[in-house]
């Protein structure tokens, strides 16, 4: 091949690298009637602010630790009517007591604050007048989404006419332009007090740690995995004995494993009852570094008011936790066996 051959090709390589590139590095097409609302990257992006009749909310990233971490602030303003008293009419509702929640968000509430920057609209239709405000149901609307971005803060009321499909709408309360809302995003503010919040009471897996440590009952003992890499066939057993499974071990820990959190509290938020006395720790360590751990307590469940005369049973203790990863505490699906059975796997040395 001559001199001249292989610089040709080496050109025609050169230039698809380059198309390569560009088209890698090009916005995704969007479609023709889309338009940017607020042109904004991640890191202008502030506060993502929503407000209804019965919650607010509000979704920011905040430095945690030398991380980016999503968090959410949750007010719920869902009016509760007290119990009545016989012979008298009920009281008025009132909002729920507890204070607004912060919570860690997760995957979904990246996604969430990525709509965001920049914000765009599937349409655009410009200033109306008050009769089609009222239809697009603008009018007397209490929702509201504040976005604050690039040092500026823009305000919208979100509207949805009955009987159109479906569509949500927005209008600039500043200069009165009123937008389509895409369907994802109006679904993400309907459910973002539920579905943006992290639930997962440890990021890590099965594979990742070759050491459990069990605290309860004033008894401490140290257990070893083997076959760790496969999260079904696992088998725990005594450091001293690391030969000799401990399958009543591993069924407690599956146990404690596959706890999920039925509420989510707030940091530094406590429960109803108290702050839960911790009974049970377990700590997870691979090659004698800790990566997390679960703490375990109980909590008298809150006072119910009696519906006769007749004696109230005994009061139940609700199981909550936390966890390296947990804001704060959360409260676990009642299984109070797992605290019981810690006390045996403990002393069990």
């Amino acid at each position: 091949m001559t001199g001249r051959a292989l610089a040709i090709q080496g050109g025609l390589a050169l230039a698809g690298l380059v198309v390569a590139y560009t088209t890698w590095q090009r916005e995704p097409e969007r479609a023709a009637a889309e338009v940017v609302v607020i042109d904004s990257t991640k890191t202008e992006l502030g506060n993502v602010h929503y407000e209804d009749e019965n919650s607010v909310v509000d979704v920011r990233r905040k430095d945690d630790g030398g991380e980016k971490i999503v968090w959410l602030r949750i007010e719920d303003k869902t009016p509760v009517a007290p119990p009545a008293k016989p012979g008298q009419p009920p009281p008025p509702a009132t909002p729920k007591p507890h204070p607004p929640r912060e919570l860690r968000g997760e995957e979904p509430a990246e996604k969430f604050l990525a709509q965001f920057a920049p914000f765009r609209s599937p349409r655009a239709f410009g200033v109306l007048d008050a009769a089609k405000i009222k239809e697009l149901g603008l009018g007397d609307s209490k929702k509201r989404l504040t976005v604050s971005a690039r040092g500026e803060t823009r305000e919208f009321v979100i509207g949805q006419p009955s009987g159109l499909g479906g569509e949500t709408y927005l209008r600039d309360t500043k200069d009165g332009r009123v937008y389509l809302m895409s369907r994802t995003l109006a679904s993400d503010l309907q459910s973002a007090s539920h579905r943006l919040v992290d639930r997962r009471l440890h990021t890590f897996k099965i594979p990742d740690f070759t050491r459990v440590t069990v605290k309860a009952g004033g008894k401490t003992r140290e257990l070893v995995v083997s076959n760790g890499r496969d999260q079904t066939t696992y088998k725990l057993a005594s450091a001293a004995t690391p030969d000799k499974p401990d399958e009543m071990a591993r069924n407690w820990h599956e146990k404690i494993w596959r706890l999920f959190p039925t509420e989510i509290l707030g940091k530094g938020e406590l429960p109803p009852g108290g702050e839960p006395k911790v009974a049970v720790r377990v700590e997870y360590a691979d090659r004698g570094k800790t990566i997390g751990w679960i703490e375990l307590g109980k909590v008298d469940a809150p006072d119910q008011a009696p519906l006769s005369s007749s004696p109230s049973p005994a009061k139940p203790a609700d199981l909550y936790g936390r966890t390296e990863h947990t804001a704060g505490w959360v409260k676990l699906t009642n299984d109070l066996s797992t605290v019981q059975e810690a006390e045996k796997i403990a002393a069990a040395n």
